[in-house]
């Protein structure tokens, strides 16, 4: 797994879209901390599964349990600023990285189980 591709994956996909809402398009439910806040949970996320050896699916799946509960929490807390386009750009980010983790049985969408947003 290559946890920099990863990284940049997440910045691309999910925190440089998020920012752009905040400063180009005057987006105003959540913040640039939310922001960071997302990345940090989602780095964490690709760092833990980085540190999995020859991981099972059930090891990965339960990382993206992980995260995604995590998720829930910070969107709760701060007022569910998770809406459509940020709930694709936090589902492609999550299941890209459980893929290049080695996840061989994926469901098409690794965060709806346990997803609140």
């Amino acid at each position: 797994m290559d946890v920099i591709a990863c990284k940049e994956r997440i910045m691309s996909v999910v925190v440089k879209p998020m920012l752009q809402m905040i400063h180009e398009f005057g987006m105003d439910s959540y913040t640039d901390e939310d922001v960071a806040l997302v990345q940090s949970i989602l780095n964490d996320f690709v760092e833990q599964l980085a540190a999995l050896c020859n991981p099972s699916d059930d090891q990965i799946m339960e990382q993206v349990r992980s995260v995604v509960l995590k998720l829930n929490e910070l969107n709760e807390a701060r007022d569910y600023f998770i809406e459509t386009e940020e709930r694709e750009w936090l589902w492609e980010a999550i299941q890209k990285s459980a893929e290049d983790c080695g996840l061989k049985n994926a469901p098409s969408d690794v965060t709806e189980e346990w997803r609140e947003w």
